[in-house]
């Protein structure tokens, strides 16, 4: 009886650390399930993460980019606005022959006379100091084309403005046999737009109608008292047009 009774005792304690056991093991694989969700959740998130600072990286190329070509926008620019600003003085003569000057340096001292020679009211009052003048740096040309203009750089802005002035008033001079023409020394840009508008001025020319050019390039028409403004080729055409 004492045998059976401890077998039985055993089984029973069998059975209850088999329970136990089988117990614990279902919280293992509860515990490692709960796990592998948080470990895919994670991974998911690292995911998203590595998509966002993918996309992060990208907008960060392409804004360097972009501010990259800003800058270089921003450097044209403000060359252009170092440009204007240089011109700002300038003056263009045109009509001067070639080699009138005694050597290139003396150039200044001969536009200066020219100046006084052309300009004898206005010489009378101003002295016409020059910080530079210059030929056009282009291929000198051949016998019987037009010489290359003088850009000539004042060294009081006043006095350009009315050396200026006085010539849109009497249009040109002469001097030496030769027809001289003053003008504003203006960048290449604008001097091709306005060249554009040649045909509109030949035509009022034509029909005796009073014509000019503002700044930057814009025709105007006055006509009976109405005043027109045109720009670029389109304007151009309904310029014609209108005519």
């Amino acid at each position: 009886m004492d045998l059976m009774s401890e077998i039985k005792g055993m089984k029973t304690m069998l059975q209850d650390l088999i329970q136990k056991l089988a117990d614990d093991i279902q919280i293992i694989k509860q515990a490692v399930s709960t796990s592998q969700k948080s470990v895919s959740g994670l991974a998911s998130r690292t995911d998203q993460s590595e998509a966002r600072i993918s996309s992060i990286e990208d907008n960060a190329r392409n804004t360097t980019v972009t501010i990259s070509k800003h800058n270089e926008k921003i450097g044209k620019l403000m060359d252009k606005v170092t440009d204007l600003e240089s011109r700002r003085s300038n003056l263009r003569l045109f009509g001067v022959p070639e080699g009138s000057e005694e050597t290139p340096r003396d150039m200044c001292n001969f536009v200066k006379d020219l100046l006084k020679d052309i300009l004898p009211d206005l010489a009378a009052t101003y002295q016409f100091e020059l910080e530079h003048a210059h030929q056009l740096l282009q291929q000198r040309p051949k016998p019987g084309q037009r010489p290359r203009a003088v850009v000539v750089k004042f060294v009081a802005y006043k006095e350009k403005e009315i050396v200026l002035q006085h010539a849109k008033q009497v249009g040109s001079f002469h001097w030496c046999n030769e027809k001289i023409e003053i003008y504003q020394d203006l960048p290449f840009e604008i001097v091709q737009r306005r060249r554009e508008f040649g045909s509109i001025r030949k035509t009022c020319r034509e029909k005796g109608l009073k014509s000019g050019i503002l700044f930057p390039g814009v025709a105007m028409d006055y006509h009976q008292e109405r005043d027109t403004a045109f720009r670029g080729t389109l304007c151009r055409t309904g310029f014609h047009q209108c005519r």
